[in-house]
């Protein structure tokens, strides 16, 4: 184990060639780079939105609905401890509303608040994580530069031989993999590409706000073209396409909940336990393993029990209580030279050791920058002088702007042979379609 201090030899791998099988297991640590809040930064994230107006008149209702949910537990809870920042606390106990009928608990909840608390998720997500544009030249170096390139690179390296086992509800993921030319399936028997297995359900994944009418999930839209530099997600529709009421996120709570269907995750954990029984290689980016999750940790349990893990790479921050939880999760004969946890987050970790720990080769490095198509290693490899400009003190996002309205001059010439006329084809949806195939 190493922290921040002194390091130890950056490239780590029991493997001497790449892996039969990986599986990248994202919490949300994984988001933060990107503005995406940890499990307990909602509540003051969703205060500053209403102070700065950054919510219209029909969205305030969804934020003002749970923050009154989130003061009426602080104010009762006086005689037992529970950890009412927790956003996946929250909806758990706006779950219950539905099971429970009392005087006191009428108080508590009030409405549709299981649907307002999944509406306030989505809003503070969508609100507060902003990404490069699509044809940003921002994707066109894996080695620097947003965290997530790293993954996707290593994804269109892997191919069909990695999964991603997503605990967050943002699409971050799925919107760099559009952006870096790599499509992406939920569902790997029903699709190609990059597999993201999302275990307590996504944004982009809809189901009518109103009892027993459901729609299919729809997908998140590309960004607003009113920004080329940065942009925010968001959906293309929110409408049940039978009645036009709005469409309610399918949010999973780790704890358990009563509002969703078992039957819509079903396929999606089998899969992520299929692929961990696989696994020879593992890497945790973000997640801090909570005892609460016992779900999640009993799915590890029993993926790992198949016997065929040879390495784990565990990313925890700054989280000293997550890497201790992580380091006892293993037996201690077997994390002896196989287990590494890093307490830096994902954009401070170097690269050769999120690489390692997928069982890439020191000698393959080069290969993964090259695997996607926007990336254009070829010409950055073969022009020293374009790499170093591109690497200089230059506001690339000004740049694009200029390349965007026809401009002349140098850095626009050098961005548009990095990037050319590249760009994403069609909406952000998985390779099967809008049917996400979650029960099939």
């Amino acid at each position: 184990m190493f922290g921040m201090g002194v390091r130890t030899r950056q490239y780590f791998s029991k493997i001497k060639g790449p892996a039969n099988s990986a599986v990248v297991m994202l919490g949300a640590g994984a988001s933060a780079q990107l503005g995406g809040p940890l499990v307990r930064g909602f509540i003051d994230l969703a205060k500053d939105g209403l102070q700065q107006g950054q919510f219209s008149d029909d969205e305030n209702w969804a934020i003002n609905d749970t923050l009154k949910l989130y003061g009426n537990l602080r104010e009762k809870f006086l005689l037992t401890e529970e950890d009412i920042d927790n956003i996946e606390t929250l909806i758990s106990f706006s779950d219950l509303s539905s099971l429970v009928s009392t005087n006191s608990s009428k108080k508590l909840f009030s409405g549709e608040i299981s649907n307002s608390v999944r509406q306030f998720v989505d809003l503070i997500l969508t609100k507060n994580i902003i990404v490069p544009s699509v044809s940003s030249c921002q994707w066109a170096n894996t080695r620097e530069g947003i965290s997530v390139k790293k993954l996707v690179a290593a994804q269109g390296y892997y191919q069909d031989r990695l999964s991603v086992i997503s605990l967050n509800y943002d699409c971050i993921l799925e919107y760099a993999s559009h952006s870096m030319g790599l499509g992406f399936t939920y569902n790997r028997k029903m699709g190609t590409g990059s597999e993201i297995l999302k275990l307590h359900g996504s944004l982009n994944w809809l189901k009518c706000s109103r009892e027993h009418c459901w729609i299919e999930p729809l997908a998140y839209s590309n960004l607003d073209s009113k920004d080329f530099e940065n942009g925010i997600l968001s959906r293309k529709g929110n409408q049940c396409s039978q009645c036009e009421k709005p469409g309610i996120p399918i949010i999973v709570p780790p704890t358990w909940s009563k509002e969703i269907p078992k039957e819509i995750l079903k396929n999606t954990w089998s899969q992520a336990l299929e692929a961990l029984e696989k696994a020879e290689c593992f890497v945790s980016i973000g997640y801090s393993l909570p005892i609460g999750d016992q779900h999640v940790r009993n799915l590890l349990y029993l993926g790992f029990s198949s016997g065929k893990l040879r390495q784990a790479v565990i990313i925890v921050g700054n989280d000293k209580l997550a890497a201790d939880r992580w380091e006892t999760f293993f037996r201690p004969w077997w994390r002896q030279g196989r287990l590494k946890i890093v307490q830096t987050n994902f954009e401070a970790m170097a690269i050769d050791d999120f690489y390692a720990g997928l069982g890439i080769p020191e000698t393959e490095l080069k290969n993964v920058s090259q695997s996607l198509l926007p990336l254009a290693s070829d010409s950055l490899e073969s022009d020293q002088s374009m790499t170093e400009k591109l690497h200089s003190n230059v506001d690339w996002g000004e740049v694009q702007k200029q390349l965007r309205k026809g401009a002349e001059n140098e850095n626009v010439r050098i961005l548009n042979e990095i990037i050319g006329d590249w760009k994403p084809s069609g909406e952000i949806l998985p390779t099967h379609g809008q049917n996400l195939g979650l029960t099939s």
